[in-house]
Formats: structure tokens, sequence, C-alpha cells
């Protein structure tokens, strides 16, 4: 990924494995959640990084049960990011720990996933057409 300071025009190359998909800001601006895929290899090594932006380095990587990470969202207080997974499950992972708060399961594949702005509901589309919701843990 590449980062573009807005404000000077600088640009900042960030290396990742893998090929980034889905990109997701935390709201402080710090954190940027990237699902990344590793094409020709098990789904064991695709994953969630969560990159500190003003290191560049790493802080977490995230991975699920051999999954293909398929998009994701933070959120509003930056504490739980929302994966949805090529195995019809969502999981709402703990930003400080990367332990799982909530798993989703028998979904149907989500097209896409977003937080209410109070963070208490979780909002989601499937490939079905089907919009579901569900109340956070807090």
């Amino acid at each position: 990924p590449v980062i573009w300071d807005m404000m000077t025009g600088a640009r900042r190359e960030l290396t990742v494995d893998g090929w980034p998909t889905q990109l997701a800001y935390a709201p402080d601006g710090v954190i940027l959640a990237i699902n990344t895929v590793v094409v020709g290899q098990p789904a064991g090594v695709n994953g969630t990084l969560l990159l500190d932006t003003v290191t560049g380095q790493v802080q977490r990587t995230i991975t699920y049960a051999n999954n293909f990470p398929l998009d994701l969202s933070f959120s509003p207080d930056g504490k739980l990011l929302g994966v949805s997974y090529e195995s019809d499950q969502s999981v709402l992972w703990n930003v400080e720990t990367g332990e799982q708060a909530l798993v989703l399961s028998d979904l149907g594949k989500l097209r896409q996933h977003t937080f209410s702005p109070d963070g208490t509901l979780l909002a989601a589309v499937s490939h079905d057409g089907r919009i579901m919701f569900w109340n956070v843990p807090h």
C-alpha cells in the first residue's frame, strides 16, 4: 500500500506480505487494517494485518481457521474490528488483544458490513441480498 500525505504530497510506501485486497482505517487514523491474500499459497497464510501507519510496523496479524478475509470495518471507538470470511462467518476481533469478541456463523458470504455510528449494531449485506443486524457486545 501507498500512503499519501494530502497536505504535503509526500508518498510513503508500506510493504506487506501478500496481495492487499481491502483497507480500513481505525477512527484514530493510526491503525490501518489490511486484508491480504497470498496467491498460490494455502489459505492459512492469508489474513488481516494491523499496521501502525506512523512506524510502518505490523502490530498484529489476525488469521482465522484458514479462511480468506473478504471485508473489514472498525467500530466507531476503534476497539473492535469486524472481518468477514469466505467460510460464511464474520468475526469481531478485539483490536488490542487480537482475541475474538464474537463469531457470527452460517451467514452466507457477506459483501459488506458496517457498524452503526454509536457502535451498538453491526449491519451486513450478504451475496444473496439479505440485510442482517446484530447487537455488538461491549
